[in-house]
């Protein structure tokens, strides 16, 4: 399925339509174009050993506080210092379908983007929507964390 690391898994979604390919000599056929790409997280909640993204977490360990670092533009925690398009202004972060959610016993961080131009190959389109070394969410509002709302 994903990429597993040694307390969470990650996996890309992504989202294509088709067009008419106007490349080939007949005018026929069709070509797929992605437009916009979903990095997810999964974390077992066994793993993280306590409440986060639920009515029961507390602080900054709440569906809210959690969220609000997915959309910040902090360069050390959330998606714009890690996700490849963001990094290179070639797409935009999707505000609306970015967010944490508790599935099945695993907290899952979903980071979607649309790409600016559509892009020809799902290759291409995968290594845009990837997140090196994931996404960070968590000690990002305390001191010793990332610059508290830096960029937010």
């Amino acid at each position: 399925k994903g990429d597993c690391g040694l307390d969470s898994c990650a996996d890309i979604e992504l989202e294509k339509e088709e067009e008419e390919d106007t490349s080939s000599s007949s005018g026929e056929g069709r070509v797929a174009k992605y437009t916009s790409g979903s990095f997810i997280q999964t974390w077992p909640l066994s793993v993280l050993e306590m409440q986060v993204c639920s009515p029961d977490a507390v602080n900054e360990f709440t569906s809210a506080a959690i969220n609000k670092i997915l959309i910040s533009k902090d360069r050390h925690c959330g998606p714009f210092g890690k996700v490849s398009c963001l990094l290179d202004d070639s797409c935009t972060l999707n505000l609306e379908k970015t967010h944490c959610s508790v599935k099945s016993k695993d907290l899952k961080v979903r980071i979607s983007v649309d790409f600016n131009e559509p892009v020809p190959s799902e290759t291409e389109a995968r290594a845009k929507t990837f997140a090196m070394h994931g996404i960070r969410w968590w000690f990002c509002t305390h001191p010793y964390g990332a610059g508290a709302g830096d960029g937010a």
